[in-house]
């Protein structure tokens, strides 16, 4: 299991920090507000459609380019 977020000793470039930050704030809201949606009940977690719905929305805002930034980062470090 992962004991630290990022690799030790790694820094992202100003470049990559540009890259990254957009993707991180969108998705960062996206899920802080569908938490409190499923929090405070407006959708219900044991429903297929809500849960359809917010991965629908991870994938809308971002989900498949910040992974692929993740895992270009990865591919470096092996």
């Amino acid at each position: 299991y992962v004991v630290t977020p990022f690799p030790t000793g790694y820094t992202l470039t100003p470049a990559q920090e540009d890259e990254l930050a957009p993707l991180q704030a969108a998705l960062g809201l996206y899920v802080d507000e569908s938490m409190a949606k499923f929090v405070l009940g407006q959708w219900d977690p044991y429903s297929n459609e809500a849960v359809q719905s917010y991965l629908a929305g991870l994938e809308n805002n971002g989900l498949a380019a910040f992974l692929a930034f993740w895992q270009g980062i990865a591919d470096t470090l092996e």
